[in-house]
């Protein structure tokens, strides 16, 4: 017989304890599950999720995640303590679910990886929390925020470098969150600041490139409401390659006039160019000159070639 929640929160405490045992030993049949090998998994979770009481759909949602995933029964233990140690005795079941289905991903379906990771962990903790106080946090880092750590040090940030960025961000924005912070190394990667130096000098050069973006989107005639990705994609890679603001201005007149104005058009104007070793004004306007030469010289023999044929009419 299905009983009602709010019936179910009246019961007395030994009906709980029984209906508990119960659950313990007749977890939700599947017909493609074969539940009696989990009953031993079932008084092990319920030990570790103590301060609630796991329900039958619950119990499936586990075996399904252990069976499509092929997690071993003692790893999504495991999983399971490393989730109540951060979020409490009473932590919900999705949250178990998105830890376990984010290390499968990752290969960790056995105890042997499981322990691997969590050593790895282990050795973070100090790393952690020092951010963790920086971000004025009292608390443990989840494992999303360990992910993106550790993702930040595989992009090549340093720990001093994370640091820098929190405090800077902390000036101008009351609260920082991961989140926020993984966009900005995002930003950071993109343009190859990776250092405190080179972000710094990013920093400071910002408006500039804000300005000859604008300038330069002028020229070919579009419009962007947030400039911020012309700079990001375009006016930083073109300025690592040596090129000042007079010259790629010119190349985006160059580009207007030939009737593609885009800033794709011009990016692979600029690579050609680099390709031919043109990166300044001097010897682009050098480059300029011999087309129109060339130009020329085409058009003169274009213009022998019609009066010869006119001239034997």
């Amino acid at each position: 017989r299905i009983i009602p929640f709010n019936k179910l929160l009246r019961f007395p405490h030994r009906h709980l304890r029984l209906l508990r045992q119960t659950l313990r030993a007749h977890p939700i049949k599947h017909p493609k599950i074969k539940e009696e090998k989990y009953a031993s998994f079932n008084l092990q979770a319920q030990e570790i999720i103590c301060d609630r009481m796991i329900m039958p759909n619950e119990f499936f949602e586990y075996y399904v995640t252990m069976e499509s995933l092929h997690i071993d029964q003692p790893a999504f233990i495991m999983i399971m303590k490393y989730c109540t140690n951060l979020k409490g005795a009473s932590v919900g079941y999705p949250y178990i679910l998105t830890v376990a289905k984010n290390w499968a991903s990752e290969g960790c379906t056995t105890v042997e990886a499981i322990n691997d990771k969590l050593l790895g962990y282990e050795k973070q903790n100090e790393d952690i929390s020092l951010i963790l106080k920086t971000m004025k946090l009292k608390r443990n880092a989840d494992s999303y925020e360990r992910d993106l750590y550790e993702k930040w040090c595989q992009m090549g940030f340093e720990l001093g470098t994370i640091i820098f960025v929190i405090k800077s961000l902390q000036k101008s924005k009351n609260t920082v969150n991961f989140k926020y912070l993984d966009a900005i190394f995002e930003k950071y990667y993109k343009v190859h600041a990776f250092s405190i130096n080179e972000i710094e000098e990013f920093e400071n050069q910002k408006e500039q490139h804000i300005n000859l973006a604008k300038n330069i989107c002028k020229n070919l005639g579009v419009y962007y409401e947030n400039i911020d990705p012309v700079v990001e994609t375009y006016i930083v890679n073109w300025k690592n390659l040596g090129y000042d603001d007079e010259t790629l201005l010119k190349i985006s007149e160059y580009c207007f006039k030939s009737s593609v104005r885009t800033l794709e058009y011009m990016d692979k104007q600029v690579l050609k160019f680099y390709k031919l070793g043109i990166i300044n004004t001097q010897s682009l306007e050098e480059y300029f000159g011999t087309i129109l030469e060339q130009e020329q010289d085409l058009k003169e023999i274009f213009e022998n070639i019609t009066h010869f044929f006119s001239f034997r009419k």
